[in-house]
């Protein structure tokens, strides 16, 4: 797979004006956390969702654990609230 000349430009500008200039080891190991999940997001159906099946997990007990709390919204407030917003 051959980049297209403008991909590889943007892309060597990218590194020169960015990555070049990490200069310290918690910057770079940010930058890599970010790179992996934005290149594992890439590979997900919904993306904007979740980002693995732990977190997916994670956030459905803690949905219920704030339901159990008492923390949310029906329907109905809900549909009261949005009127609101007009």
């Amino acid at each position: 797979m051959t980049l297209s000349a403008e991909l590889r430009i943007r892309r060597d500008i990218f590194i020169e004006k960015y990555l070049n200039k990490i200069d310290n080891i918690e910057m770079m190991i940010e930058v890599e956390r970010a790179t992996r999940q934005i290149f594992s997001r890439r590979q997900m159906a919904h993306p904007c969702m979740v980002y693995s099946r732990k977190e997916m997990a994670d956030s459905v007990r803690e949905a219920i654990k704030q339901i159990e709390r008492g923390e949310y919204i029906t329907d109905d407030k809900l549909e009261k609230e949005i009127r609101t917003w007009w």
